[in-house]
This record gives C-alpha cells, sequence and structure tokens, in this order.
C-alpha cells in the first residue's frame, strides 16, 4: 500500500490554461481575478504567496511601530513574521480545544489600548465567531488568516469576506492550488486605503489609474512591492478554479468517509465544525490521547505506506518565540492540542476504498 498525504488535482483544464498562457493567448491574472470575484468581490489582489498579501496589507496599513497584533500561536509563520517586520508585536492567544481556532475569551484578556489588529487563523473548516469577534474588536482591524479555508464560509458568507481583510492561500498544498500563489481581499469600505493598497501592489506606481483611462501615464508615486502572482500560476489556477466544484466535492467525499469510518472509536476526538461555518474539507485531522499515542499511530500508518503528519508547531514555544519572552506553558491548551493533533490523507483522488483502509490502520494501531 502507498497512500501519500497530498496529491495536486492538476486537470485536463487546468493543463489546457497553462498551454494558452505559453501560447500568448490569454490574460491569465485576469481570467483568474475574474472567476475569484464572482465570489469574493472585485476588491481582491492575487499575490505571489499568502505571505506576500500579509506583506502588501501591513505595509499598506502601516500601523503605529509598537503596536500589538492578537493572533493564535497554532498558525504558520507568515502573520507573525509580518507583524516583526513590521515593528509590532505579536500577542499569542489561546485556540479552543474543540474547534482549533481562536479562543475569543482570551482575546477579550489580551486586547489593550495597543492592539492594533487581530488575526484569527481558520482552521479545518472551522472559524472563531465572526459576529462575536467583530463586535469585541470594535474599531479594531480584525484580518483573517484564511490561508486553508478557499471554499470554507461562515453564515453562507466565504471565509476571508467576513472580517476587515482575508488572505487566501493557493499553495500547491491546498485544495485549489496554482502551485504558489494568494490573494488578499479587501473588505473595507474606506477607498483611500483600497487605492494605497493597489499603488503598493503596482511597485508604487499609478498604473491601475492609467489602465482605467484616469492617468495619460503611470508613474511612481510611492515605494512599492513585486509581489504579483505570476502569470503561470495565474494559468493553472484559472484552471483549477474552472474544476473547483468537482475538485472540492471530491475533497467533502473523502473527508465525509473519513467521518463515518471512524465515527465511534475509542481513543480518538474527530474534528467539530461549528454550525455556522461549511467545511471546505481541506484538513482532516483526528485528536489522540497524548503525543506517545499520536507518535504510536503515526509509525503505525507508516508501517503499512500511508503518510499522516501532525501540523503547526506552536509559534510561542518555537526558538523565536523564546526570543519574544514565551514559554511552552503560557499556553496549555494549544500545546495540548498541537501535541495530540494528526492529520490523515485527503485529497481529490484519494479512492473510498483507501479511505476506508486508512481508518482501518489507525483502528489496528489504537487496539
Amino acid at each position: 500500500m502507498n497512500i501519500p498525504f497530498k496529491k495536486n488535482h492538476y486537470d485536463a483544464a487546468s493543463v489546457d490554461l497553462v498551454n494558452q498562457y505559453l501560447s500568448g493567448n490569454i490574460d491569465a491574472i485576469g481570467r483568474a481575478a475574474w472567476r475569484l470575484s464572482k465570489t469574493y468581490g472585485e476588491h481582491i489582489l492575487l499575490t505571489s504567496s499568502a505571505s506576500a498579501a500579509f506583506e502588501l496589507l501591513f505595509a499598506a496599513l502601516a500601523f503605529p511601530p509598537g503596536g500589538e497584533v492578537i493572533l493564535p500561536s497554532f498558525t504558520y509563520p507568515s502573520a507573525a513574521n509580518t507583524v516583526l517586520r513590521s515593528g509590532l508585536k505579536p500577542v499569542f492567544a489561546e485556540i479552543s480545544g474543540s474547534t482549533m481556532v481562536l479562543d475569543l475569551h482570551d482575546v477579550r484578556r489580551k486586547i489593550t489600548d495597543k492592539t492594533c489588529g487581530v488575526v484569527p487563523t481558520h482552521y479545518g473548516g472551522a472559524s472563531p465567531d465572526m459576529d462575536a469577534l467583530r463586535t469585541l474588536c470594535g474599531d479594531i482591524p480584525v484580518i483573517e488568516d484564511a490561508a486553508l479555508s478557499f471554499g470554507a464560509t461562515y453564515k453562507g458568507k466565504p471565509l476571508g469576506t467576513v472580517g476587515d481583510y482575508g488572505i487566501i492561500s493557493f499553495h500547491h498544498t491546498k485544495n485549489i492550488s496554482a502551485d504558489q500563489g494568494g490573494m488578499l481581499v479587501m473588505n473595507t469600505a474606506d477607498p483611500a486605503i483600497r487605492q494605497r493598497i493597489q499603488t503598493l501592489y503596482d511597485n508604487g506606481t499609478n498604473r491601475a489609474a492609467f489602465l482605467a483611462g484616469e492617468a495619460d501615464a503611470y508613474t511612481w508615486q510611492m515605494p512599492g512591492l513585486g509581489v504579483s502572482i505570476p502569470g503561470m500560476a495565474a494559468a493553472l489556477l484559472a484552471g483549477q478554479l474552472q474544476s473547483g466544484d468537482a475538485i472540492q466535492a471530491a475533497h467533502r467525499t473523502v473527508w465525509e468517509c473519513y467521518m463515518d469510518n471512524l465515527s465511534g472509536a475509542d481513543g480518538l476526538q474527530l474534528p467539530h465544525i461549528p454550525a455556522y461555518n461549511q467545511n471546505n474539507c481541506h484538513v482532516f485531522y483526528i485528536l489522540l490521547e497524548n503525543t506517545h499515542i499520536r507518535e504510536h499511530v503515526r509509525s503505525g500508518l507508516a508501517g503499512k505506506g500511508i503518510q499522516a503528519h501532525f501540523h503547526y508547531m506552536p509559534l510561542h514555544a518555537s526558538a523565536m518565540g523564546a526570543q519574544l519572552g514565551y514559554k511552552p506553558e503560557d499556553l496549555p491548551v494549544t500545546m495540548n492540542a498541537a501535541e495530540r493533533l494528526l492529520r490523515l490523507p485527503i485529497y481529490a483522488g484519494l479512492s473510498e476504498q483507501e479511505c476506508a483502509a486508512v481508518c482501518a490502520a489507525v483502528r489496528e494501531a489504537l487496539a
């Protein structure tokens, strides 16, 4: 048996659009952005990565140095890196042990007059109660780290469109992949901020105004960034989006197969998706009783040719976290959950028979 952890689903539509791009027959970035705008609205920018989208946004917002940004420790370092490079302080908050997303009670405790942003990371199809978070934050910007959440929703709205800003990833590990790519969603109603973000995105020029016929030529306006998605990646993304419904449906079939086959299994906790969320089925994880059992199960699966992985190493417990003054015991719920979590293979080409085999291997290891 050989069941990898992830496989990309690059079908004929993806290949065709890449070939069209190579032949010079399509505006790949325009094609991908047009498809995405139908879900995320017109105020979106495609970037070279989700990390680049964070850098673009924070450069535009220009928070005062010394400000604080609250985010979970159970996340990828992109947001925290950007916070530090912006002269700000990352303030790590707990996650909920049932949903793996930001604990709003801890956010409430950590908001101060220095707080200039809150960055919830949506995980495994789940999000915090975004209405409650928006109320809690008041005028503090809410920046959704929806990197894993393309296709997931909150009360019917796509994750990434609920806060003031949203970050989406199209990394090659995601359901819908550009190999490398990301997106910034601008939900803010402030046109001046959107214009500043656009100018930074266009390498500090008024290129957008020129293309709209609002300027005779485009010129340098401010220090900018070169973070646009490459055309080849955009072509691949456009093809993936064309097949997106089928890809997402295939992921859902696998996710539901896991839920059906592992329900009632002793010694593990299954994912909990709040009623206000619709899952995009990007991640399927189980929580074991402790790290020792997690590693025992992972080893048992590996022995059968099945790849399974844990996920984020909590940022506050890292070497960089120690430099920032954190200790592992500062966030006990986060540490406990991260040390018990095991992700199972999930991708569009995984058959129900293979899924059942993974579940059987998990049950065998636990027995």
